[in-house]
């Protein structure tokens, strides 16, 4: 006579989000322990839809490992690996979070993986774009000392905005964040190399005390529009899953 498993229930974490840990995952296994089998055999690693947004967000912060081992102290090698890195970020996201065949449990107007898939897209689209609109900006106007100076601290800006919304995302992923604690970590976390870049870029391109409305018209055009176009892109995409 076979004897009954004893009882594994995992007790799920207050702050974790018990959507997300409900059915099989691979990459929980202990939230899965179930019998199975002729023999009970106890089934623990079974691939959910979840596990492909874990996998997507370890796939990204491995990339980005890899960007800032490979490309050492050359800058040039580093913005070659950006064009490649969130192109295939946001591609991974897509196919992951979108691609019906792939997200049959997940899909749907009112599925968090949805909207937050969606917008790391839209996010990692937004980089793309700010960083060939400043460099043909700054190719025209400033000097190649200049532009050279500015690209190793704007390097170092995107990387920490890219690491910081990753951080943001799997926040609001995984546990039950409150609404006032993502705006102050959003505030914290994306508006702080803001800062920093509008600190470096008066510094570097506009030095004397007049060039202060030039930095405020510069920094705003080439800051605000590619996060306008990419909230604009954003809700038309939302408004065709509601």
């Amino acid at each position: 006579m076979i004897e009954p498993l004893p009882d594994t229930t995992y007790t799920i974490p207050p702050l974790y989000r018990e959507s997300f840990f409900a059915g099989d995952s691979l990459l929980h296994p202990e939230l899965t322990v179930r019998p199975s089998g002729l023999y009970s055999q106890r089934i623990v690693n079974s691939f959910a839809q979840e596990d492909g947004v874990v996998i997507a967000f370890i796939l990204m912060a491995a990339l980005l490992i890899i960007l800032f081992r490979l490309g050492g102290r050359e800058i040039a090698n580093r913005n070659k690996l950006l064009f490649l890195i969130f192109p295939s970020v946001a591609f991974a996201l897509s196919a992951v979070l979108v691609f019906p065949d792939l997200t049959a449990q997940t899909t749907g107007a009112h599925s968090s993986y949805i909207v937050w898939g969606i917008l790391s897209v839209c996010l990692s689209a937004t980089m793309v774009f700010r960083v060939i609109l400043y460099w043909m900006i700054n190719r025209v106007f400033f000097t190649w000392t200049q532009c050279t100076l500015w690209q190793k601290i704007y390097t170092k800006v995107l990387f920490l905005e890219t690491v910081f919304s990753v951080l943001l995302l799997a926040s609001i992923l995984y546990l039950s964040v409150p609404f006032q604690v993502v705006l102050w970590m959003s505030a914290l976390l994306l508006i702080s190399p803001k800062i920093m870049l509008l600190y470096h870029t008066k510094q570097i391109f506009f030095p004397d005390f007049y060039g202060t409305f030039q930095i405020i018209v510069y920094f705003c055009a080439l800051e605000l529009m590619p996060l306008l176009i990419c909230w604009y892109i954003f809700v038309r995409v939302m408004g065709s899953f509601v």
